[in-house]
């Protein structure tokens, strides 16, 4: 039986996207991807979802993207800081 309502991907709010990309990169290997830096961090910790099988899909492991707490939506001005 498959895994129903899996979370594939949730956002963190940071007040330093920067520091909070480089600390999941340097304690736990995963890749920090700006986009741009300092804005929003995709971080990929690597890996791909199980087939029932036991080999790895080609659908890719969970994300998860910090972004700068000063733009949480919704925000006051709609283009944001």
């Amino acid at each position: 039986m498959g895994t129903p309502n899996t979370l594939i991907f949730v956002d963190l709010a940071s007040d330093d996207p920067s520091a909070a990309g480089r600390f999941y990169a340097e304690v736990f290997g995963w890749e920090n991807d700006p986009r741009p830096e300092g804005v929003f961090h995709r971080m990929v910790p690597g890996g791909n979802f199980v087939n029932k099988d036991g080999t790895e899909s080609e659908i890719g492991n969970l994300h998860f993207g910090i972004f700068d707490a000063k733009n949480a939506r919704p925000h006051p001005n709609p283009e944001g800081v």
